[in-house]
C-alpha cells in the first residue's frame, strides 16, 4: 500500500494480523500541510518530508518499506515490485 496518510492508517490498523509493507514509489512522505506554510517560510519545506527508512522506527518495527511500484499482486498473495532502476 502506499505510504499517504491514508495508507500508514490502514497498515496501523493490519500490524497485528498481517506483516505490513509499505510500497511507495518516493523515498520519502510529504506532510501536505506544511506546503502552504513553505511558501511564506522556505526553512519549513525541510520539515514537510519525512523519510520512508524511519518507518520502522516511528511504528516500532511492525512495517518495513519498499521503494518503487506495485505492479501485480498474484493469486498466491506474493507481490511484484517495480523498483525505481526498472528491475523487478
Amino acid at each position: 500500500m502506499g505510504g499517504s496518510y491514508a495508507g500508514l492508517e490502514i497498515a496501523v490498523k493490519l500490524w497485528d494480523h498481517l506483516t505490513v509493507t509499505i510500497i511507495d514509489s518516493n523515498e520519502y512522505m510529504e506532510h501536505i500541510m506544511y506546503s502552504y506554510k513553505s511558501l511564506v517560510e522556505p526553512n519549513i519545506a525541510k520539515r514537510s518530508l519525512s523519510p520512508m527508512a524511519n518507518l520502522g522506527v516511528h511504528f516500532h518495527e511492525k512495517m518495513t518499506f519498499k521503494q518503487g511500484k506495485l505492479t501485480n499482486v498474484n493469486q498466491n498473495n506474493s507481490i511484484n515490485v517495480e523498483l525505481p532502476d526498472g528491475t523487478s
